[in-house]
């Protein structure tokens, strides 16, 4: 059986930081591309990691690495009631089992519900429990009284609640990279806003998680799931594969920001029918290819909008990962904020070429919303103010013989 371990030695495929170590074929695979690991065994896979991650006894600790102080564990009685699943599923101590319930006690549909969002809400865009085969559930076993899969490789799937599992490895695995509680200066704190930021950064960057990347508006997703601004602010702890994944849509961005960008604008007009449902389709093939002949026109000559940063009341924001590095004698854990990486703003640039494609075609009244999403998002989030973003758009226009919309 394989088991889930972040750590700080990078995928040298993709450049992820979580694996899957099976024990018995002393084999270590990435979790994001699957590649398997040469030349190195599972003790000296988990070894090194170990040491990169400097974690050392608490008489060792030096204090100026040291972030975020989070208080020792409260002793709890612990609970006797057997799970009638015992003996059928994995191990309840496990990370993939820990890390399954937490996600389903955040979307209510566990007998010890906890519900941050419904899952009628979430579902779609992302799919219902049970509905993807999209990795390998070889291994899990199948219930044919309910007909689905059960058992550990089900957290391998698509489905909206083994992507959210998947985050919660953060806390789970080892090395952790999110603590189980939060920091006396309140770090790690609004675990819900932690989990509605990642399913964000997930539909908008992730392939894996959807059939493509489906970029939107971060003002919107949080008027839709209610994404506290303090969780900006903080900008984490966040899952390690979500800032390796920010880090790799900003470098795309910034050499070849033609990549797939058809898909990227097919994904927002996805969205837009699934959030505003009584908005006219406009979400064709053929329009999809007209905006993204736009965006390409425009995304070398617009670097500077498209790799601007996300920024909160003028403010940049930054999202970061923890590092343990050790423990005190009382049991306090000592954190370190690391890898800081800021999220880009390319879903304004998509939104305004998919309302020049409606203006060149007469059309732009089927925009109305749109327009209404960007501006908001601008105020909110941006760097640049909407009016300089219009003027901008309309040099950008003119310099391809075309009237801007914004005119």
């Amino acid at each position: 059986m394989s088991r889930p371990v972040n750590s700080s030695i990078p995928c040298p495929e993709c450049s992820g930081h979580q694996f899957y170590v099976d024990d018995p074929r002393d084999e270590i695979s990435c979790f994001t591309c699957g590649v398997v690991l040469k030349d190195i065994s599972v003790n000296e896979f988990i070894h090194r990691g170990k040491q990169e991650n400097k974690q050392k006894p608490s008489k060792n600790i030096d204090f100026s690495l040291c972030d975020h102080i989070v208080p020792p564990k409260v002793d709890r009685k612990p609970s006797t009631r057997v799970s009638i699943n015992q003996g059928i599923t994995y191990n309840h101590k496990s990370p993939d089992y820990k890390s399954m319930r937490k996600a389903r006690e955040f979307l209510g549909i566990s007998k010890k519900s906890r519900t941050k969002i419904p899952l009628e809400q979430i579902c779609p865009p992302f799919s219902k429990p049970h509905s993807t085969n999209t990795m390998d559930l070889s291994s899990s076993i199948y219930d044919k009284e309910r007909g689905i899969q059960r058992g550990k490789e089900r957290i391998r799937t698509n489905d909206v609640d083994a992507i959210i599992a998947r985050l919660f490895w953060s806390v789970f695995a080892s090395p952790p990279t999110r603590p189980k509680r939060k920091a006396k200066d309140r770090w790690a704190s609004n675990e819900a806003d932690w989990i509605v930021w990642e399913l964000y950064v997930h539909l908008t960057l992730f392939k894996e998680s959807v059939d493509f990347p489906k970029p939107w508006f971060i003002s919107d997703w949080q008027r839709q799931f209610g994404l506290n601004d303090k969780f900006l602010k903080m900008g984490g702890p966040c899952n390690n594969n979500s800032l390796t994944m920010i880090d790799q849509v900003n470098i795309e961005l910034a050499d070849n920001p033609e990549n797939n960008c058809k898909n990227m604008i097919t994904g927002m007009l996805d969205l837009f029918e699934i959030f505003y449902p009584n908005s006219a389709k406009i979400n064709t093939e053929e329009f999809a290819a007209k905006a993204s002949e736009i965006f390409i026109a425009v995304a070398n000559k617009a670097q500077q909008i498209l790799l601007s940063p996300m920024y909160y009341k003028s403010e940049k924001l930054q999202f970061h990962t923890g590092e343990l590095i050790g423990e005190l004698d009382d049991g306090s854990q000592c954190w370190k904020e690391v890898r800081h990486v800021t999220y880009p703003m390319h879903q304004i640039i998509l939104g305004m070429a998919i309302l020049q494609a409606l203006h060149d075609e007469n059309r732009l009244t089927l925009g109305a919303s749109l327009i209404e999403l960007i501006q908001t998002e601008v105020e909110l989030f941006a760097e640049y103010s909407w009016s300089e973003l219009a003027q901008n758009w309309k040099g950008l226009m003119a310099e391809n013989d075309k009237t801007s919309w914004c005119e």
